[in-house]
């Protein structure tokens, strides 16, 4: 084995491990993005059904 097909084998290990580095954060933001938007929307949910009664129920009555 010469030294370019040594060379050869490393720049191919490099770039599968480069192109499964990137593979891999691209899974975890989205798998935290999904985790992130499964825990707020529900707490957005609430939140905007209590200031929804919030203001029924201190809205000053006109006589």
């Amino acid at each position: 084995m010469n030294k370019a097909e040594a060379f050869t084998s490393i720049r191919a290990i490099k770039l599968f491990t480069a192109a499964l580095t990137l593979i891999c954060l691209v899974a975890i933001v989205g798998v935290a993005l999904f985790i992130t938007r499964s825990i707020s929307k529900p707490i957005h949910l609430i939140t905007n059904s209590l200031n929804l009664n919030a203001d029924h129920v201190f809205t000053p009555r006109l006589r």
